[in-house]
């Protein structure tokens, strides 16, 4: 049976989550940075594939848009965690997203 490409972009997401759940520690003890497990897993796997796209392999682009979009939320929900002020927290939202999805069209565009 062939797995789709989305399969492997899930057993890459799982599989990169689980190597830093089990090495965080270590990490931040050499490295003095908590890592969050599950951006670098969605960070790493939509990299990867930007990689495998540009160097000739067919990857659907659908899908490194989506991990951007996901990747945008989580950096947005962190910074909302450390803001206090409501307004502020609203305009780096919109903000966010905004940019964000401005970057991440600009980039797939060209692929």
């Amino acid at each position: 049976m062939v797995i789709p490409m989305i399969g492997y972009v899930i057993l890459s997401i799982l599989g990169i989550y689980l190597f830093f759940v089990f090495t965080g520690d270590f990490i931040k003890k050499i490295t003095k940075i908590k890592v969050c497990a599950l951006c670098a897993a969605v960070l790493l796997t939509w990299v990867g594939l930007l990689v495998l796209k540009l160097i000739g392999y067919n990857i659907d682009v659908l899908i490194i848009g989506i991990l951007i979009g996901q990747c945008i939320m989580g950096i947005t929900c962190k910074l909302e965690k450390k803001m206090k002020d409501k307004f502020a927290i609203a305009m780096m939202k919109i903000t966010m997203v905004i940019v964000g999805t401005f970057l991440a069209y600009i980039l797939l565009q060209k692929l």
